[in-house]
């Protein structure tokens, strides 16, 4: 079907009143001559995981033993080496994963990398492939901003940082850096990113206020534009246009940004809590705990959105921060506190009190992985899944023993065929001064070379051994 009309990348509805919407990927830009040729750009995202999942109940069945079993002491290592792979239709999910049971084909485990340092730093420096912050060098970057540099995307943002609990740039906190120095903080406000997403406020900053105060919609402002624009579009780009602008309306609304939001907010908040009527923000902080599941969702789907957008291609995801004591009221668990109940090491090798803050854990990591679940499938619902990667990561595999070895890894999608895909990779690796070990290193200049970016090292020098070969095609 010949196409009707030939768009920028960077085309933008502007309704007036100083605001402007982007719009997702379409067929319409792609340059005329090069719909057959041109390739997606590549897309990167790491989801940051505190304080640890449990690695034996975190690994599908697959070849070798388990590294330990936290059942029985999980201070304990138990030696194992060799490697091997297993395709998505050998193993089966683990309970804890079943929410991504729906992206299985999508989904690749890499078992047996470390990170390099351990201990609750470590967390910082997962994304450098230095030891720990305090021994890292003053230039130290993290792999986000390295691939951000080499590629220079025409993006409105080279690198976008989102945070549900956590928009601090301390050790603990940010994951992402320029240099020792130099953090880069995500944004753990919704109301706040929405306005720097998805408004253009640059000519009048106030006048997002304004339109709220009008209860006028910024969608409604530039929906005359749409309708003239998907008149000239072929039917793939008008669907597309409609669920855009569908679930940008849907969203909207919930961050109470719309016309439907009936309340007059402080300044630095627009949104009531849908369960009890307070103020999500009160200053810079979550007024309630129990509202994070609402702050979860809606800082998933503006991710997705800017992605889908194609406003970053780049970026990190920051569940709490380490070391944090968020508690769990919404899955039944109001006083159970998540760093101090991650010490549960059992006494004389038995099992008290200790075994309660282990099911705990297992319920909140259980919880985590759904997030993770939802932003998979929020990608997908707004086109951005094909060409992404998006890396679930842990710095440590035991945040009670503070042990920074096999952590759990699991990559959803392929970025458009670069990573082969669908597979539990066991990398080789030996614990117990059985040989040198591989680190995140070694995952980061893969997904490196996946984005189209080739380095011969990263981080630490003696701590690269080279990409994982068995993840790329």
């Amino acid at each position: 079907m010949t196409r009707k009309l030939s768009l920028s990348r960077r085309t933008l509805l502007r309704g007036g009143a100083g605001f402007s919407l982007a719009l997702p990927f379409l067929e319409a830009m792609t340059p005329l001559g090069k719909q057959a040729h041109a390739a997606p750009a590549k897309k990167l995202l790491f989801w940051m995981q505190p304080l640890s999942i449990y690695a034996d109940v975190f690994w599908p069945a697959a070849p070798g033993a388990k590294a330990y079993d936290y059942r029985t002491d999980p201070m304990k290592e138990v030696a194992w080496s060799g490697s091997g792979t297993m395709d998505n239709d050998k193993y089966v999910l683990p309970e804890m994963l079943k929410a991504l049971e729906p992206h299985r084909s999508e989904l690749t485990f890499v078992e047996g990398l470390d990170n390099s340092g351990g201990n609750h730093p470590a967390y910082s420096t997962s994304l450098t492939g230095t030891d720990g912050y305090e021994k890292s060098p003053s230039n130290m970057i993290s792999i986000d901003q390295v691939i951000a540099q080499k590629l220079n995307p025409s993006t409105r943002f080279k690198t976008m940082h989102v945070g549900v609990h956590n928009g601090g740039s301390n050790q603990g906190q940010a994951v992402s850096w320029l240099s020792k120095s130099q953090a880069v903080p995500a944004s753990h406000n919704p109301i706040e990113l929405w306005e720097r997403v998805f408004a253009d406020v640059s000519a009048d900053p106030g006048q997002a206020q304004k339109l709220r105060a009008k209860k006028q919609s910024v969608l409604d402002a530039a929906l005359a534009q749409a309708n003239g624009l998907k008149a000239k579009l072929g039917a793939a780009d008008k669907a597309k246009v409609d669920q855009y602008l569908t679930s940008f309306r849907e969203l909207e609304s919930r961050l109470g940004t719309g016309a439907q939001q009936g309340c007059n907010p402080p300044e630095k908040t627009s949104s009531i809590s849908p369960s009890h009527g307070k103020v999500l923000y009160d200053g810079d902080e979550l007024e309630s705990i129990e509202d994070t599941p609402f702050i979860m969702k809606q800082q998933i789907d503006l991710m997705a959105m800017a992605f889908a957008c194609d406003l970053t291609r780049i970026g990190t995801f920051l569940w709490g921060t380490e070391a944090n004591n968020l508690t769990f009221p919404w899955i039944g668990l109001p006083s159970w506190r998540w760093h101090d109940a991650s010490h549960f090491e059992a006494q004389d090798g038995k099992w008290p009190e200790q075994a309660k803050h282990a099911e705990g854990w297992r319920a909140v990591a259980k919880w985590s992985l759904e997030q993770f679940g939802m932003l998979v499938q929020r990608l997908k619902d707004f086109g951005a899944f094909d060409d992404m990667m998006a890396v679930f990561l842990t710095s440590m595999n035991h945040g009670g023993a503070h042990k920074a070895r096999n952590c759990p890894i699991l990559i959803a999608g392929s970025g458009g065929g670069a990573l082969r895909a669908g597979r539990h990779i066991r990398v080789a690796h030996q614990f117990n001064g059985g040989g040198k070990t591989r680190r995140f290193n070694d995952l980061h200049l893969t997904l490196a070379r996946a984005m189209g970016v080739n380095l011969t090292s990263f981080g630490d020098a003696d701590k690269s051994t080279g990409p994982i070969t068995e993840l790329l095609t």
